[in-house]
């Protein structure tokens, strides 16, 4: 786990205010890890604090570059763009989060893809193998 990573959390609030007893939970961004805490901020720009077990890390934020790589590759951003947002330097931070966001989703639904193409090549690999055992089907010499 490590700052900028995009991440799931889900915790009940201990903090002896208004908020507490009250389940939280979100999709966002690590912005720091101190004291055996982890401090980020969801999408939506509202900032959290809880226990490092009450989050889950979806996408590694360190680790994107072949994502950055196609976006190049399909000229959805400019090298300058993309150089913006690896440093944090937009000037308006909603315009990073939401960057950031657009880019956790593209890694995220290339995962999925990957997964389900996964699923789809096991799926009909096992069907084949049924069909083979079953007799359905014939190997014919050429």
């Amino acid at each position: 786990m490590n700052t900028g990573d995009h991440v799931a959390v889900s915790f009940i609030s201990e903090n002896r205010t208004e908020f507490s007893g009250i389940h939280f939970a979100g999709n966002g961004i690590i912005d720091r890890l101190e004291d055996n805490r982890v401090f980020g901020h969801l999408y939506s720009g509202q900032p959290f604090m809880c226990d490092p077990t009450d989050v889950s890390v979806n996408v590694d934020i360190h680790n994107l570059d072949k994502y950055y790589q196609l976006l190049l590759e399909l000229k959805l951003a400019s090298h300058a763009e993309i150089e913006l947002i690896k440093s944090k330097s937009l000037e308006d931070p909603q315009l990073l989060n939401m960057a950031e966001f657009g880019l956790y989703i593209f890694a995220h639904f290339q995962s999925l893809i990957n997964a389900m193409a996964q699923q789809i090549a096991v799926s009909e690999f096992q069907r084949i193998q049924d069909e083979f055992t079953n007799g359905r089907v014939f190997l014919v010499d050429a």
